[in-house]
């Protein structure tokens, strides 16, 4: 197949298809699958954190009307 028809299959552009090329060639697929679930992982984390942190500023509030 031809790049421009695996970016119309799969809805891409060919910038899009040479920049992910560049990015991830040189891995194989159990590689991939790790790095993606370690984003995965790394995405809960981030959302964990911003909820402690919205958490720990609404008790702040909290505490500082009161006094």
């Amino acid at each position: 197949k031809t790049v421009s028809d695996i970016c119309r299959d799969h809805g891409i552009s060919q910038p899009t298809f040479y920049q992910w090329k560049s990015k991830y060639s040189w891995m194989d697929v159990h590689q991939l699958k790790r790095m993606k679930g370690l984003e995965h992982e790394l995405s809960q984390y981030k959302k964990i954190v911003a909820e402690q942190a919205l958490a720990i500023t609404v008790l702040k509030d909290v505490i500082e009307k009161k006094l």
